[in-house]
């Protein structure tokens, strides 16, 4: 059963690690602009799709560090037909901006060296495989729930 109360603790954890990452980035000298596009762009997988939307977390609210195991939910199918400004560029955007977030997370001993292998080679490995999905559902060509995954 869904507990308000562990919700707002974990929106709490993500918005300090966010937080965290947004100073990380200004000490690397990015425009305010690009850091915020950063921000909005995890906000929306960390905070608004995974702590309520996770199919694989083992916990009722899933966490940051529950992600990686979600990507393909969120990057093959509710990105692409939830998010209305959902293009290929902002696609691209989105999964540039977690791969700079979970590289953070290494950086400050958050994550292993082989964890961030993983992700890295998960977004990878299905980054054009969510292109395709994405124009064939912009096109009009919704594709069957078995393509979702």
């Amino acid at each position: 059963m869904w507990n308000e109360e562990e919700y707002e603790k974990v929106l709490e954890k993500n918005y300090e690690l966010l937080n965290q990452f947004g100073e990380y980035l200004q000490k690397k000298d990015l425009k305010v602009k690009t850091i915020n596009k950063h921000l909005s762009n995890l906000d929306l997988f960390f905070n608004r799709f995974l702590p309520l939307n996770a199919k694989f977390s083992e916990k009722e609210i899933a966490d940051i560090y529950d992600g990686p195991m979600e990507f393909d939910t969120y990057f093959g199918d509710w990105y692409i037909r939830k998010f209305l400004n959902s293009t290929v560029t902002s696609l691209k955007s989105s999964i540039s901006s977690i791969k700079k977030f979970y590289r953070f997370l290494y950086e400050i001993g958050k994550i292993s060296k082989s964890d961030l292998k993983i992700i890295n080679d998960l977004l990878k490995e299905s980054k054009d495989e969510w292109i395709v999905k994405m124009q064939k559902y912009n096109n009009g060509e919704y594709f069957d729930e078995d393509e979702l995954w």
